[in-house]
């Protein structure tokens, strides 16, 4: 057996004082990390070492942890938990882990494309946990990226409400039940819209619909008439026939919302014909996003 000079032996002491892996020693000196075990072990009092799991356990009693990629010492809160591990954390902190993790993925994005579809498939309870804690923290972020979302895709987010309603009946009712109870504007605002809908529609010449609009029902269908325009894609021409839902809506000029229709005075001018113009649903739809984006 080769015996080691002392000055050798300080040498690999230097250096795992800062490793504290014996293995790490041994590869850069190449030698076998049994040697280097055993002459650290056999000059560990006139060396002043300190092994691992003696730096480990002192760590541990005041809530450290040493990290091994970039040597500093931090709380144990800095490293992320690992089941496996003999203290219940990853050897490195956070900072570290996170930057491999990033460069592994960016040097193998097939196999990390992979593994993200495996975990999302074997851990469908998780992802939903981790969308909502996410939506949670980012909800100003989320929304305003969803209106964006809607004012660029209108027919997309048209065709999402209606697969979404047929999809989810109930819920959408519940919504809307709950909004028509707690927000009195809401409510107003719904019967204003769906009794001038079902007057046009009936053809109706009075009531509660007609009254506040200032006008006979023929004059507003002449005023809307006169205001009819081509479908800005299709070149589809608007008429009595292709009013509704999927074809052109009623639009309130200045939004209902911009008044406080509990007032009488507020809702004859928001309700009044002049307010009024037809919109394809498209440029409906498109002018409510850029509303609410306000």
């Amino acid at each position: 057996m080769k015996k080691h000079k002392l000055s050798e032996i300080k040498q690999w002491s230097e250096m795992y004082i800062k490793t504290l892996t014996f293995i790490s020693v041994a590869k850069h000196f190449g030698i076998h990390h049994t040697v280097v075990a055993r002459n650290l072990r056999r000059y560990k009092k006139q060396l002043n070492v300190r092994f691992s799991n003696e730096i480990k356990q002192d760590l541990s009693s005041k809530n450290l942890k040493q990290c091994i990629g970039c040597n500093k010492t931090k709380s144990c809160n800095q490293f992320h938990k690992h089941s496996q591990s003999s203290d219940g954390l990853y050897p490195t902190c956070k900072i570290c882990t996170n930057q491999r993790n990033r460069t592994w993925d960016k040097n193998n994005p097939d196999k990390k494309q992979l593994a993200s579809k495996k975990w999302t498939k074997n851990n469908p309870s998780k992802v939903k946990e981790n969308r909502r804690r996410w939506h949670s923290k980012n909800k100003i972020k989320e929304n305003k990226r969803c209106k964006q979302w809607r004012k660029n895709n209108p027919e997309k987010f048209k065709q999402s409400r209606k697969m979404s309603k047929a999809k989810h009946p109930h819920t959408d009712r519940k919504y809307v039940a709950h909004r028509r109870a707690t927000d009195i504007k809401y409510k107003i605002a719904s019967n204003l819209r769906s009794r001038l809908s079902h007057a046009i529609k009936r053809n109706h010449k009075n009531g509660s619909a007609i009254k506040d609009l200032g006008c006979s029902m023929e004059q507003l269908k002449t005023y809307l008439e006169k205001q009819f325009y081509p479908h800005p894609q299709t070149g589809e021409i608007m008429s009595w026939k292709n009013y509704g839902h999927s074809g052109w809506h009623i639009d309130h000029i200045i939004p209902l919302a911009s008044f406080d229709i509990t007032q009488k005075k507020e809702l004859k001018k928001a309700c009044n014909y002049t307010n009024l113009q037809p919109l394809w649903a498209e440029d409906h739809f498109r002018k409510s996003s850029n509303e609410r984006l306000k």
